[in-house]
């Protein structure tokens, strides 16, 4: 039977030779849509869902930024994890970090590489997570397409329809990977509840009690994008944009 085209890291970088990641800039964002194993493949990584949610990631964050993330240009990856959702699910407000330990063991740890993972299983607790150097050591940002939590449904949350208009899973795969970049800094003057900032709900960190709205990126550059500081990392220092930054910067403690 055959197989439909497998979705790609929309509009990455293409891959350098293995002995010469450093000549284009080594720091990658891989994709992979996780299964655990009792779960329904909906085929995301093959339909297009994701490789239209990167599009219009990709857009979106150029537009706020001037530089595209440095997603790899290579097939998003469909995997297979060796536990059932409901174990997974048990781990509570750490089930990223059991993803993460999970796709270490089936080979999941290149160097310099940033995972950014749709698991289609379920969360009690959220509905994605991500890692926050130094603080919290990770390489996987992780969305949680099943979850449910007080009275939110996850699975209701949509994708971008057409590649272009970024909808809510856009936006909070994007919060995700900014977190795992080691976004928001703690010496942040709006810093607040551990990676965000709370004095705008507009924010794409933002996390506080009025309700989310993303639609900027830290607009008065005060926090962690622009700011001017050299003493706290800065989004537009990144090893992860595209084009790469004078004195580019890798997370903290990568």
């Amino acid at each position: 039977m055959n197989r439909p085209p497998l979705d790609r890291c929309t509009d990455g970088l293409p891959l350098p030779p293995s002995d010469d990641l450093d000549s284009v800039g080594p720091f990658v964002i891989r994709c992979v849509y996780a299964l655990p194993r009792d779960g329904a493949d909906r085929r995301l990584g093959e339909d297009g869902t994701v490789s239209r949610s990167l599009s219009a990631m990709q857009a979106w964050f150029a537009a706020q930024t001037g530089a595209r993330l440095r997603f790899a240009d290579e097939p998003v990856r469909t995997v297979r994890l060796p536990e059932t959702d409901a174990r997974i699910a048990d781990r509570g407000s750490y089930v990223r970090d059991r993803i993460e330990r999970l796709l270490r063991r089936q080979g999941f740890h290149e160097p310099r590489t940033l995972y950014a993972v749709w698991y289609d299983g379920s969360s009690t607790f959220s509905c994605g997570g991500g890692a926050w150097p130094p603080e919290l050591r990770g390489r996987v940002a992780a969305l949680y397409l099943q979850g449910t939590y007080d009275d939110v449904v996850c699975a209701e949350d949509r994708f971008s329809p057409d590649g272009v208009t970024p909808e809510i899973n856009e936006f909070k795969m994007l919060h995700e990977i900014l977190h795992t970049m080691g976004f928001v800094p703690a010496a942040a003057p709006h810093h607040t509840r551990a990676g965000h900032v709370g004095n705008n709900h507009d924010d794409l960190m933002y996390a506080g009690d009025p309700p989310w709205n993303p639609s900027v990126i830290d607009p008065y550059h005060q926090d962690y994008f622009r700011t001017g500081r050299s003493d706290i990392p800065d989004l537009a220092r990144s090893s992860f944009l595209d084009p790469l930054p004078a004195g580019a910067e890798p997370p903290p403690v990568w």
